[in-house]
């Protein structure tokens, strides 16, 4: 996970888990990349997959 292009986390992951991200950032507009690393290649052959990122947001809510 990058925040504004700096790395916040990185996980190695086999298989299928769910991760919670918490951080404190300042007021503004800033950005948020999540992304596999490293990234899919073109298929050649059906019988190959990529591997998937699904992110579901619950909440984005300023900390007190």
């Amino acid at each position: 996970a990058l925040g504004d292009d700096a790395p916040l986390a990185r996980w190695q992951i086999a298989g299928e888990t769910e991760v919670a991200l918490t951080f404190a950032i300042a007021a503004g507009y800033h950005t948020l990349t999540l992304a596999l690393d490293p990234p899919c290649t073109r298929i050649l052959a059906p019988a190959l997959t990529c591997r998937a990122l699904r992110a579901a947001w619950t909440t984005l809510e300023p900390l007190p």
